[in-house]
């Protein structure tokens, strides 16, 4: 109360006073990750760029530097699903229909690029065995020779069970990235040293804190970022900019669908 929304810094520190052990801004990142702090930083400093932009009547990007594009894109985003909840038979249906086979998956892609335009598309695995999962993505770039596939296990395979499907992953133009495809990030480091695509990760390299080891590791390629778990906006360039520095892809994670936080993002 009574903070000058201009003050972000002023902002950091009380958060850092308010959450965590370290109340210094300047000490170094905690390797663990820092999440409730950042969070919590990140719930507060995106309300003042908005009341910064409502006060001199500029939107938000001319205060971050100004837009450097006009358009960004998006990616499908297709789910393994039943025709409607299994459990309760009197749970109504949805208008999308089941989607177990390859040949399914291929029409509820269709569906979204037909309806919405997206340039590339990412299938949520580590629902079936694995080898269908694959199928799945050799339907899909059959179906569209030109869009960037990427598959996102979620952390459910082993490494070997990653290895084991390494040959079929490399087929030439399958995919664009390969995400989370084992759960801690020393796993991911063992994946890296095999995998013949660049790895991306919501799960293992989530705070600043944890960007040392994974450099050394070489375990990640492309980070798919939260702002609002990161700090803010202004973390959010930050990010950007070791990116660039240490050749890291930067994207933003699909979380909090047709909310004002995906908005930001």
């Amino acid at each position: 109360i009574g903070m000058d929304p201009f003050h972000l810094n002023a902002l950091t520190q009380a958060v850092y006073r308010c959450v965590g052990d370290e109340p210094d801004i300047g000490k170094a990142f905690a390797p663990k990750g820092d999440k409730a702090r950042a969070s919590a930083l990140g719930a507060f400093e995106v309300p003042f760029w908005d009341l910064q932009g409502q006060i001199t009547g500029r939107p938000v990007h001319d205060l971050l530097g100004g837009a450097v594009r006009s358009h960004v894109g998006y990616s499908a985003y297709l789910f393994y699903k039943f025709a409607k909840h299994h459990s309760d038979p009197g749970y109504p249906s949805d208008n999308w229909g089941e989607a177990i086979t390859p040949e399914q998956l291929v029409e509820q892609a269709r569906r979204m690029v037909d309806e919405y335009g997206f340039g590339s598309i990412k299938l949520k695995a580590g629902v079936f065995e694995p080898e269908l999962e694959v199928e799945g993505l050799r339907a899909l770039r059959a179906a569209f020779p030109k869009h960037p596939l990427r598959i996102d296990p979620n952390g459910g395979w082993s490494v070997e069970t990653t290895r084991r499907l390494m040959p079929a992953l490399s087929e030439p133009g399958l995919l664009e990235y390969l995400e989370d495809p084992v759960s801690t990030l020393e796993e991911m480091g063992e994946v890296a040293k095999f995998a013949s695509m660049p790895l991306a990760t919501n799960m293992v390299t989530i705070a600043f804190g944890h960007l040392p080891l994974t450099i050394a590791l070489n375990a990640v390629q492309v980070i798919l970022s939260d702002h609002h778990y990161w700090g803010g906006l202004r973390a959010t360039q930050q990010l950007a900019a070791i990116g660039r520095v240490f050749g890291l892809g930067i994207s933003m994670h699909s979380n909090s669908h047709m909310g004002i936080s995906l908005a930001a993002m």
